[in-house]
């Protein structure tokens, strides 16, 4: 983003950021600095398994979205994608699996050498070291399946949140400056600009932006669930053990609950006394029940992180004569074509 603003090109917002999110997760996840934003020499198997996911998200949207025949798995392994989806699985499990194995033989031998690790000091620790009630520890394929969840999942769903939420401060940029102010606010008279777990809940419009924004444009715009029971709507009774899709864009947007004035984007919705009227399941960005997404405080740190990072660092705004962006409504709702805006680095008193 630095070089761009100095440059003064436009930058792509979901290229960008998935890099960053990949970036995030690999260190916070498995301690691996992945330096996919810079291309390092010497981390092009990052860039490989970021590739592969991007990859298999398109295999998995194709199959989905596309022709209803791939979902059938005998015409699916007759189909040209086959050979090309099952090496890119092949690729991540034996990534993930390297990534596992590793790490037990650090723990093994830290522990044999009289320094044993006694804290998690990331997500993978967390699996190589879980036991339950009678000592058993995960199995290496319990663990590689856990690894290629957090990286296939943890990077793309907020790097879609973030090109949307940046999209909106671009093109209403009050919101931007209140927030920007808000961020200004909280680290005045600080020597560092690092930002702390405890500031986090404390940007209280940010957070009413970020809602506001998952609101406007899900990143998960589609669910799916199995019914466990037969449900009626309507008087049709659709029959258990029924695959049914969840469209969560289109309850964000259900003027019986959000007003006629539900397609604009007004972070006041979430004050704390509108929230208080609200019914819990009429706002689910990250789904809802047991089966929402366990990654949602981890992803909104992130995303606050995110914003208060850039937004000391630039201004926002939308490039004249572009489209309005368009979003692809399939596993994500990342925009159709490369979303691109404008940079200004802020100017600050040394």
């Amino acid at each position: 983003m630095g070089r761009a603003a100095a440059q003064g090109h436009t930058f792509d917002i979901h290229g960008g950021l998935v890099l960053c999110t990949f970036d995030v997760i690999m260190r916070t996840a498995c301690s691996n600095k992945s330096n996919c934003q810079i291309r390092t020499v010497g981390h092009e198997k990052e860039m490989s398994v970021l590739s592969a996911c991007e990859t298999l998200l398109r295999f998995i949207q194709k199959r989905q979205y596309g022709s209803r025949l791939l979902l059938n798995p005998w015409i699916f392994r007759l189909s040209s994608n086959y050979a090309e989806y099952k090496s890119n699985i092949k690729f991540l499990h034996n990534f993930a699996k390297k990534l596992v194995e590793d790490r037990k033989k650090e723990i093994l031998q830290k522990a044999e050498g009289g320094n044993p690790i006694t804290k998690p000091r990331d997500f993978l620790d967390t699996l190589v070291m879980a036991r339950d009630e009678e000592g058993s520890g995960l199995t290496v394929k319990e663990m590689v399946d856990e690894v290629n969840t957090f990286l296939f999942a943890g990077h793309e769903t907020t790097a879609t949140f973030m090109t949307w939420f940046l999209y909106f401060l671009s093109k209403y940029p009050e919101h931007q400056t209140r927030i920007r102010e808000e961020v200004d606010k909280m680290l005045a008279g600080r020597d560092s600009e690092r930002i702390t777990f405890k500031d986090l809940s404390q940007f209280e419009y940010m957070t009413m932006a970020i809602k506001e924004s998952m609101r406007m444009m899900t990143a998960g715009p589609l669910f799916v669930r199995t019914l466990t029971a037969p449900y009626t709507v309507d008087g049709f009774t659709i029959p258990e053990g029924t695959l049914v899709g969840i469209g969560f864009h289109q309850l964000h947007h259900n003027p019986t609950v959000w007003g006629d004035d539900h397609m604009e984007y007004k972070p006041s919705r979430f004050l704390p006394q509108n929230i208080a009227k609200m019914d819990p399941f009429s706002y689910s960005p990250f789904s809802a029940g047991s089966r929402n997404c366990i990654g949602q405080q981890f992803a909104m740190n992130e995303i606050k992180v995110f914003t208060a990072r850039i937004l000391r660092r630039f201004r926002l705004s939308l490039v004249k004569g572009e489209p309005d962006p368009i979003p692809s409504m399939n596993i994500s709702s990342k925009p159709l074509k490369p979303l691109h805006i404008n940079l200004e680095t802020v100017c600050r008193a040394s």
